[in-house]
């Protein structure tokens, strides 16, 4: 039986490989969106923070809520304006689900309110995002959130 030890020598060249392989892990995300334009957007945000993503969309908050028993992403950008369900009902659905009450939730939608983001917060949203046409706010506000720099 052999076994695959390596000394501190061999160690200490492959450390900064080791850390390059850390470095690159790819987050996973989740939209929740019924605007497609909206992953291009995000995308966009997190290749010019340098922030590898494996990003996707869902259209319709219940076949979402249904690929999370299967998906677990890392962060889900969750919208507030949407036609069947809003943001909020989705989050306290998604929230029911034990297996999903570590998945860290971003409300992210064009109108937020005080009120709604103080809900969404209460529900264990981490944070929310207002919807720009502009990448430089919106990727402060990514960075903030996602280094868990958030406070209300």
């Amino acid at each position: 039986m052999t076994q695959n030890k390596i000394s501190s020598r061999q160690f200490s060249r492959l450390a900064p490989f080791i850390a390059i392989k850390k470095m690159v892990m790819l987050i996973k995300i989740l939209l929740i969106d019924d605007d497609e334009d909206e992953l291009d957007i995000l995308e966009d945000a997190f290749r010019q923070m340098n922030i590898h993503a494996d990003c996707s969309q869902e259209i319709e908050p219940e076949n979402a809520i249904a690929a999370l028993n299967e998906f677990r992403p890392d962060y889900l950008f969750l919208d507030f304006n949407m036609p069947k369900i809003n943001g909020l009902t989705c989050l306290e659905e998604i929230r029911k689900v034990p297996a999903l009450k570590q998945v860290r939730v971003i409300l992210y939608s064009s109108n937020i309110t005080r009120e709604i983001e103080k809900k969404a917060l209460q529900l264990g949203a981490i944070g929310c995002i207002e919807k720009t046409n502009s990448l430089s706010p919106l990727m402060g506000r990514l960075n903030k959130l996602m280094n868990g720099h958030y406070s209300a």
